[in-house]
C-alpha cells in the first residue's frame, strides 16, 4: 500500500514546521514565542458566525456560516506582519520555485523555468500590451519578465528585502508598503496578484482598489492556493503547505472569490484549477521520455516553447493553445483540482 504522502513530496518551510506547534520563525511575540494574535469577522461579508473549520497545532481555520469565506482565527496583528517577510521568508526553499530568493539572482532568472503561463494569464486576454501593476511582487522576476516583454510595469510590496532584491538583482523598482498606502493617478490594463491574495489582512479592499485601478476592460489576475483541492485531502503535507499558517490569512475556494469579484463588478472570463498531483507526475514524467530535458513553468506544468531568452517588446502576444489534450487534462482537473486556483476576471 502506498502511504498517501508518497504521492507528494512536500518540503515544508521553517514556519510551517514550526507552526505545528504555534511557534512563528519570525515576528514579534507575546510569549512563549507566539506572535501577537487579534479576532476578526468575516471579510467579505462582516460576519461574526463562523464554525471552526481545521486546525493545525494552535493555529485554526473558521469557516463562515454566512457567505463561506475560510479565515485563519484568530491571526497575527496587522502590526506584526511586516515581521515576517524578511529574507528569510523568502530563503525558504519551497519558495525558490515562485521566483524568489536563490542564492542571489531570482531562481526566474535560472535555467529550467519560464514564465509562459503567467504572461499568457494577462497577454491572451488583452488585443495589446500595456501597463501593469503586480500586487505583492516579491523580487519582481515576472515584472522583469514583463517590462522585457514591451509592458509598462509597476509593484507593491511588504518586504524591504524582497523590494531591495528587485532593484539590485531584476533591476525593478518596487513600491515597499501596502495597496492601502499606494498612491497613484495611473490606471492599468491588468493587476496580477501571484500568490499574494491570502496574505493581505483585508482582501475585500485588495479587490475593490485593483476594480477602481484598472482601465475598462482591463483585467485582473488572482492565484491563490484552493481550499477545495484533491491533494490537500489527499496529502497532510499539502495541506499544511497550502494553509501556510499563520501566513496565509484568508482562504480561497473558487465559488466564493468568483462570487466576491462578481459583486465587486467583474465578469469571470477563466478559471485555472491546475492538475492534481497524480497527473502532474504523469505528464512530467511523458515530457521526460519524449524531449529528454524537462522544462517546467512557472507553475510546475510543462511549458509550452516560449523560452525567456525569446521574450522581447517584438515578440507577438502569446496566444494559449487549445487542444484535445488540454481539453482532457481541464476536465481532469475539474474532478480533481489541484493545489491553487488561477481566476482572471475584467472590468
Amino acid at each position: 500500500m502506498i502511504h498517501r504522502d508518497a504521492l507528494t513530496p512536500v518540503k515544508l518551510s521553517q514556519h510551517q514546521a514550526t507552526g505545528l506547534t504555534g511557534v512563528s520563525a519570525n515576528g514579534p511575540s507575546a510569549g512563549a514565542g507566539r506572535p501577537l494574535t487579534e479576532t476578526v469577522s468575516c471579510n467579505f461579508c462582516g460576519g461574526s458566525d463562523y464554525a471552526p473549520y481545521d486546525r493545525v497545532g494552535a493555529w485554526g481555520i473558521v469557516k463562515c456560516r454566512r457567505c463561506g469565506l475560510c479565515f485563519t482565527n484568530p491571526r497575527p496583528t496587522v502590526e506584526s506582519l511586516p515581521s515576517f517577510y524578511t529574507s528569510g521568508y523568502f530563503k525558504d526553499e519551497d519558495k525558490t520555485r515562485f521566483g524568489i530568493f536563490s542564492g542571489g539572482r531570482s531562481s526566474y532568472a535560472g535555467e529550467g523555468i519560464n514564465h509562459s503561463k503567467r504572461v499568457a494569464d494577462v497577454e491572451c486576454h488583452l488585443s495589446k500590451r500595456g501597463s501593469l501593476l503586480e500586487i505583492g511582487a516579491a523580487t519582481g522576476a515576472f515584472l522583469r519578465v514583463m517590462r522585457d516583454r514591451g509592458w509598462k510595469v509597476c509593484g507593491v510590496e511588504i518586504s524591504r528585502d524582497a523590494v531591495e532584491a528587485a532593484s539590485k538583482y531584476e533591476g525593478v523598482s518596487i513600491f515597499c508598503g501596502a495597496l492601502e498606502d499606494f498612491e497613484s493617478e495611473e490606471k492599468f490594463d491588468a493587476v496580477c496578484m501571484y500568490h499574494s491574495l491570502e496574505h493581505v489582512p483585508d482582501p475585500a479592499y485588495v479587490i475593490e482598489r485593483s476594480y477602481e485601478l484598472l482601465n475598462p476592460g482591463g483585467v485582473i489576475v488572482i492565484e491563490v492556493p484552493n481550499m477545495d483541492s484533491f491533494d490537500i485531502k489527499w496529502s497532510r503535507k499539502r495541506k499544511i503547505a497550502n494553509y501556510d499558517l499563520p501566513l496565509h490569512l484568508t482562504h480561497f475556494t473558487p465559488a466564493v472569490l468568483d462570487k466576491r469579484l462578481r459583486s465587486t463588478g467583474f465578469d469571470i472570463v477563466d478559471v485555472d484549477l491546475y492538475y492534481p498531483e497524480f497527473l502532474l507526475r504523469a505528464t512530467s514524467l511523458l515530457n521526460r521520455n519524449r524531449r529528454g530535458a524537462h522544462v517546467e513553468d512557472d507553475d510546475g506544468r510543462p511549458a509550452d516553447n516560449t523560452s525567456e531568452s525569446s521574450i522581447d517588446k517584438n515578440a507577438p502576444l502569446i496566444v494559449k493553445q487549445k487542444n484535445w489534450k488540454a481539453t482532457l487534462l481541464d476536465y481532469i482537473s475539474r474532478i480533481f483540482p489541484g493545489w491553487r486556483l488561477t481566476i482572471i476576471a475584467r472590468k
